[in-house]
């Protein structure tokens, strides 16, 4: 908590176990921060961070990523 003295803070929640970890550490010492999950609403790791963000209480925002061009889409499979 000693490194997070700046706010807002914020959050990549994939619904994963570090980042779950990392959530929950952060909600149990009182810091308050956004949850940001990249991809779209049914995808599974949305809807697990979704979850966890609702357990904890803490906002969840998505940040939508959909391939536009068709590079997008080669280097979205990439990753």
């Amino acid at each position: 908590q000693r490194h997070c003295v700046a706010e807002p803070h914020s959050l990549m929640l994939s619904g994963g176990m570090d980042s779950r970890f990392l959530a929950s550490l952060l909600a149990q010492r009182g810091v308050p921060f956004t949850a940001l999950t990249m991809g779209i609403p049914k995808d599974l790791d949305h809807r697990c961070a979704a979850g966890v963000a609702r357990h904890l209480g803490v906002p969840h925002v998505t940040l939508p990523r959909e391939p536009a061009t068709v590079a997008d889409f080669g280097e979205a499979l990439w990753w």
